[in-house]
């Protein structure tokens, strides 16, 4: 089993406002604290800045590798963003996730497979979620 610390969200109301006002050591708290605990990867998203995401997601990224020797998830709706972070990854992430929706899968894949990435599989399709595991 892994286990990955979903914390370092910019859903979340305090990691949102630090995130806004360069609090890099708020993060970087956060990013300690789930390390300790026991995590084997940490989740990063900064989804709710629509137009920044990749440029706040980045200084995210670069705060939590500078405290933590764990890989991340990297976690955001567009895999465009996903994209433009994996230059930044020292090592490699897992990709928080993959659907079987065409416009997620078609994109998601080709980084997995460059990248020899894991990535976190919802099981969902365009317009229904699976309701049993067959």
């Amino acid at each position: 089993m892994l286990i990955i610390a979903e914390r370092i969200n910019a859903s979340r109301k305090q990691i949102a406002q630090a995130i806004s006002a360069g609090d890099r050591l708020f993060v970087q708290s956060e990013a300690k604290a789930q390390t300790e605990a026991g995590a084997h990867y940490i989740d990063v998203n900064a989804g709710t800045f629509i137009g920044e995401e990749a440029e706040k997601l980045k200084w995210v990224v670069q705060a939590v590798q500078e405290v933590t020797h764990l890989p991340l998830a990297i976690d955001s709706p567009d895999p465009a963003v996903i994209q433009a972070m994996m230059p930044f990854m020292k090592k490699t992430p897992i990709i928080n996730s993959i659907t079987l929706e065409p416009s997620r899968f078609e994109r998601i894949l080709p980084l997995v497979v460059h990248h020899r990435a894991k990535v976190i599989a919802l099981c969902q399709a365009e317009n229904e979620m699976a309701e049993t595991t067959r």
